[in-house]
């Protein structure tokens, strides 16, 4: 709480001296509701014990129907509700806004922190929890959004350094994951070309 609140003044502070003072403080004035969303959560968990349980079962539904929406999209050519898929980005249930990698790269380390949290020693729990990992670092890859699959490589640097139970099963699940990829780069030259030609050619000419 102490760090935070430095950090929280911290950032008022650069606002007062940003060249638009009224725009930069709508984002760092009230940083301090971040604070209150923890303390909140930690004392639900304090005093509800299913409150995790119920949780993690909220994002596996969540993570369970956006995959399958999702999937829908890139093979139908249209999702569970009508929305069209370009060739290029999937967007599932989030239409224009395309944010559905987005969403799962920042939904996806919750539930797989939550399944090593309560389940760690239930096979069945683990095994369907990494067929979604797999699914899901294919899906995200299919959005062609690249910042997306940038922070689910950094999610999965993050598991394979800080950890040697699941430093393996991450391993094997990216394996798995890049077969698949690479087959749908060969049949998808739309979500190949945004996704690798287009990082390497920016990269290049950085």
């Amino acid at each position: 709480i102490f760090f935070f609140i430095i950090w929280n003044v911290y950032l008022i502070f650069n606002s007062l001296f940003s060249n638009n003072i009224l725009l930069s403080l709508e984002s760092s004035l009230f940083y301090f509701r971040f604070g209150f969303l923890t303390l909140a959560i930690w004392y639900i968990i304090e005093n509800n014990k299913f409150f995790l349980k119920n949780l993690y079962f909220v994002f596996l539904f969540t993570l369970i129907f956006l995959i399958v929406d999702g999937y829908f999209q890139f093979f139908i050519g249209k999702n569970l509700f009508g929305f069209e898929y370009d060739g290029t980005r999937l967007s599932g249930i989030f239409g224009d806004e395309k944010i559905l990698g987005s969403f799962l790269s920042r939904t996806l380390p919750i539930f797989f922190g939550l399944t090593i949290l309560l389940y760690s020693k239930k096979k069945f729990h683990i095994i369907y929890s990494l067929i979604l990992l797999v699914l899901v670092d294919i899906l995200i890859y299919m959005t062609g959004e690249r910042t997306a699959f940038f922070n689910l490589l950094l999610f999965s640097l993050i598991i394979i350094i800080f950890t040697n139970k699941w430093k393996l099963i991450r391993l094997i699940t990216i394996i798995i994951s890049s077969f698949f990829i690479l087959f749908i780069s060969n049949i998808n030259t739309g979500t190949y070309e945004r996704m690798i030609a287009k990082t390497i050619h920016q990269i290049y000419y950085l």
